[in-house]
């Protein structure tokens, strides 16, 4: 057992997905599983590009043997195990997410990416198997759940060291103030949804009031604002599932990776324990020693011979036990350190991309808006002399050119720094363009805002 970061080097490259969730099994045993594909220049694979199977015991089952066979070192956590909802399927694009994370995270750690249990989950056709020999003298659930509960008791131990009192006490503070975060972010997501059925039944209700209507100018209008109001419904579902994506999975991953701290911080006050018990064992043997060894006890020789062996024996445990508390505990603060690094990137690329969303939504729903208006001036000024319409037309459009290259340029600097990397996961149909900012072009022939909506 090493408790020592390896030295400098090169850690091979991985690139592992988890996709394709599959409801399996029959009606009383039902369960998920998702195929693991993995890339990677690693020579301690038979391939550079395979695909594996796994359920989601299998994760647990790897959280626990790396958890047990690393002590000291802060395992990425797997997402948490729900007895209610697991098969809809946001929860379960939930715990993909959560799932691919965790893989890529262990498969990054200089300490885990060459642990042989990952290999053989990562690679074994015979997984299922490998667990059972493994787990034959104690159930696999059952271990996971001692692993579970050293994380979330956190038995307070008399602790000499004050960075480790420190840090203890910094865990405390922050698993609450992010569980505080993450409960405010499930108001806003709901807000949110909340306010995206609102708008959508408020949008229905104008639609059905467009069709009553017999004046078919207004009823063209009306019909306009309700089918924005129902697009709107669908950028608030988006912006919900953003929240979800970047703020909502960055929180709740933290708060189960200071479960993992926790238990490193169990670990090493079992190794402290072993050593004071290793210390004391020691001093009763001393003491034994000493007593057979007056004159009146007249104790043969080849017996303090042994005793004398049984001392030496045992400063030898001391001296070893000793040794193993010193080292991880330097593990520990390095593995804390790291978290420390990798707490703040990690929120720093979720805020960023939690801002770009926003302002990528917030744009859209503004440039709808935008339209519905022009859209509705302009149907206004078909009533009025063509002359007088013109120079309105000329009038405003030069009015509103000026203030949208004006916000263009104080939004367009502020929000191209978090966007970088992020415009891969639009699957919208609608864009921003030159200078029209926050204007929606689209390539749908019957778009709501098209100029043969408002034809008398």
């Amino acid at each position: 057992m090493s408790f020592r970061l390896p030295e400098a080097g090169a850690i091979p490259w991985f690139d592992i997905t988890v996709g394709e969730p599959q409801k399996i099994g029959d009606v009383i045993n039902p369960h998920i599983v998702y195929k693991v594909h993995i890339k990677t220049n690693s020579t301690a694979f038979k391939s550079s590009d395979f695909t594996v199977q796994r359920r989601y015991r299998d994760f647990l089952w790897l959280y626990n043997q790396l958890t047990t066979h690393n002590p000291g070192v802060i395992v990425p956590p797997v997402s948490e195990k729900h007895a209610l909802g697991r098969f809809q399927d946001e929860f379960v694009e939930s715990r993909r997410i959560a799932l691919e994370r965790c893989l890529r995270k262990m498969t990054a750690h200089p300490m885990l990416y060459g642990d042989p249990d990952l290999k053989l989950f990562l690679e074994s056709e015979s997984l299922v198997a490998e667990e059972k020999r493994q787990d034959s003298s104690k159930g696999f659930m059952t271990k996971f759940g001692e692993t579970l509960s050293s994380a979330t008791t956190f038995t307070k131990v008399h602790e000499t060291d004050e960075w480790f009192e420190s840090r203890r006490t910094q865990l405390d503070v922050l698993d609450g103030q992010l569980k505080s975060l993450l409960k405010a972010i499930e108001a806003i997501i709901k807000q949110r949804r909340d306010l995206g059925v609102a708008s959508s039944e408020f949008g229905e209700s104008i639609v059905s009031l467009a069709g009553t209507e017999l004046n078919k100018p207004l009823a063209n209008s009306l019909l306009v604002l309700g089918n924005l109001k129902i697009r709107i419904k669908e950028l608030h579902d988006k912006q919900a599932h953003m929240d979800v994506l970047t703020l909502e999975h960055t929180v709740d991953e933290y708060i189960r990776t200071i479960g993992s701290i926790k238990i490193t911080f169990m670990t090493r006050a079992k190794f402290n324990q072993n050593m004071v018990q290793a210390q004391n064992d020691l001093s009763k043997k001393k003491a034994n020693f000493d007593k057979m060894s007056q004159p009146s006890r007249k104790t043969k020789p080849e017996r303090l011979q042994q005793l004398q062996h049984e001392i030496t024996e045992a400063e030898q445990r001391v001296d070893g036990a000793k040794k193993d508390f010193e080292e991880i505990s330097t593990l520990i603060r390095q593995e804390f350190d790291r978290f420390d690094r990798e707490k703040v990137e990690d929120f720093k690329q979720s805020v960023e991309a939690f801002l770009a969303s926003m302002v990528k939504h917030q744009r859209e729903i503004v440039g709808l808006w935008e339209n519905y208006f022009r859209a509705l001036n302009g149907a206004a000024d078909d009533q009025q002399s063509p002359t007088t319409s013109s120079q309105q037309h000329q009038h405003q459009y030069q009015h509103q050119h000026q203030q949208e290259h004006q916000q263009q340029q104080q939004t367009t600097a502020a929000a191209e720094e978090s966007t970088t990397g992020f415009g891969s996961h639009s699957d919208t149909d609608t864009s921003v363009h030159g200078g029209e900012t926050g204007v929606l072009r689209t390539s749908h022939s019957n778009d709501i805002l098209s100029s043969n909506a408002w034809s008398a």
